[in-house]
């Protein structure tokens, strides 16, 4: 993903430098451009230009539009690069948020040939909604934003929200891909300090903070032990108090926990 958005950058600043359209264009329009763009010379299976647009906020009909009809046309072809492809089309329509795709989605689910489409459309159908949701807080604040910065702030957008869903999200997106970025990695502590005393025990809550314990971890910076301890002993939140007793285990180099998950 991280490769993809280097590439993303590459090709805007080309769009940029060749054509005068895009002289006065935000980066969000150019990024846009760039994407479909990318899309277009993806071939069958354009899942490294799909995948990353989950937590984009992007729903621009002008990109989501050239996918689906991309997905009427080619649903029924044969082979994996095309099913999976298909797979990923479905599934980015879902993440637009955008309902005048529902009925699209809701073809796929009676009309797709493999069971694998079937199976993702259904899926995605599930979770349109929940987009809707996320999209606005995703993509706030952004129009000003310069183009080597719309990742980060996407991310920041996330962790700060009151959606223990999409904390998850951005604290699992700093975890595996900007795991060296420290304005990321304080954001993930005030998280923490924010939010360990007031979650609640159901899913995503516990989980969320705990990615934002693992991104502390992966730092393997004592500094955080003492804020890693507090959290595991004052959380009412069971997931996360074993979440936070592993991070200081990763921090320390110890390979278990004791025998009652005891902070050795």
């Amino acid at each position: 993903m991280k490769n993809f958005s280097l590439l993303l950058l590459k090709w805007c600043c080309l769009v940029c430098s060749l054509s005068p359209i895009f002289v006065d264009a935000s980066a969000l329009d150019d990024e846009l451009q760039a994407t479909i763009a990318a899309y277009r010379n993806a071939g069958p299976n354009p899942r490294e230009v799909l995948r990353p647009l989950k937590w984009s906020g992007i729903t621009d009909p002008a990109l989501f539009n050239i996918v689906e009809t991309d997905l009427l046309n080619n649903m029924s072809q044969r082979g994996q690069d095309w099913t999976e492809g298909n797979a990923w089309r479905v599934q980015s329509l879902a993440y637009s948020g955008n309902p005048k795709y529902r009925e699209t989605i809701a073809a796929i689910i009676e009309k797709g040939r493999s069971s694998k489409l079937r199976r993702h459309a259904k899926s995605s159908l599930a979770v349109m909604e929940d987009f809707a949701s996320y999209n606005p807080t995703i993509s706030a604040g952004l129009d000003d934003v310069p183009a080597e910065r719309l990742v980060k702030q996407r991310i920041i957008n996330m962790l700060t929200s009151d959606n223990y869903e999409l904390i998850r999200a951005g604290a699992s997106q700093i975890y595996h891909h900007h795991f060296d970025d420290q304005e990321l990695i304080n954001l993930s502590e005030q998280r923490i300090k924010d939010l360990y005393t007031k979650v609640h025990q159901r899913f995503p809550d516990g989980d969320a903070l705990g990615w934002l314990c693992k991104v502390l971890a992966k730092t393997k910076d004592e500094k955080y032990i003492p804020l890693l301890r507090e959290v595991a002993k004052n959380t009412p939140e069971k997931a996360l108090q074993r979440h936070a007793k592993n991070a200081v285990k990763d921090i320390k180099g110890i390979p278990e926990v004791g025998p009652h998950g005891d902070l050795l």
